[in-house]
């Protein structure tokens, strides 16, 4: 295989990549998550430095314009796992903050009736 083909092949897989592990790596930053910050960020410099090199080595727009597509399927894709991977997580955290919501609930309903109750009882003394 030939360097323009190799090129025409890696190129739009390496801006996928990159792409992909951009919004995991911009996540994991926001966590304070220096591990994966550090693999994230050290694969996807080296996925930008391929796509650098074909396209200088190779100046051709049907580089450019593939590494664009695989960009594109990049972005989607990571959008796609990153719901899967915290989709369970966000159900629970909706479940926990309407058992929160009930108790605060509760406990005003218990004030009141409380209140209500030393009323009636003060009445009857």
């Amino acid at each position: 295989m030939n360097t323009a083909l190799a090129s025409l092949i890696a190129a739009p897989i390496a801006t996928f990549v990159s792409t992909l592990l951009r919004g995991f790596q911009n996540r994991a930053v926001a966590s304070n998550n220096k591990k994966y910050a550090f693999v994230a960020g050290g694969i996807m410099n080296a996925c930008d430095l391929l796509v650098i090199a074909s396209v200088a080595a190779h100046a051709s727009t049907a580089i450019v314009g593939l590494s664009a597509f695989g960009a594109s399927f990049g972005w989607i894709a990571g959008m796609k796992i990153h719901d899967r991977i915290n989709r369970k997580r966000r159900q629970q955290m909706k479940a926990l903050k309407k058992v929160k919501r009930k108790q605060q609930v509760l406990k005003v309903v218990r004030k009141v009736l409380d209140k209500d109750l030393n009323r009636e009882l003060e009445e009857q003394i």
